[in-house]
């Protein structure tokens, strides 16, 4: 018997922070969560943390969710101050990137 298939619902932002956060503590890298509200700096990413003694700055985005003009510049300033900052849409992001940083670390 043919039952329908049902698209897989995409996952939410909070999922894909959650997912993230759980493989940032797994591989042992410091962060924090950085919370949105008056005082913040503005466009300050999602994540904050420190990567093999650099500061490190994760923009969560799901779905077609775009960077905003300020989420943009706050990741190129960090990238220009020899931070890592990136925009994630899921662990994977993450994953890649890492791999990619720790051979270029190598070399």
């Amino acid at each position: 018997m043919n039952y329908p298939k049902f698209p897989k619902k995409p996952p939410t932002h909070a999922e894909i922070l959650e997912e993230i956060r759980r493989y940032l503590d797994l591989a042992g890298i410091w962060h924090y969560k950085q919370w949105q509200g008056m005082g913040s700096l503005p466009g300050v990413s999602d994540i904050i943390g420190i990567y093999r003694g650099q500061y490190l700055a994760i923009e969560v985005k799901a779905g077609k969710d775009e960077l905003t003009e300020k989420q943009a510049e706050f990741l190129d300033r960090v990238n220009l101050e020899d931070g890592i900052g990136f925009v994630a849409r899921s662990v994977d992001d993450v994953i890649t990137h890492f791999e990619i940083g720790k051979r270029k670390k190598s070399l």
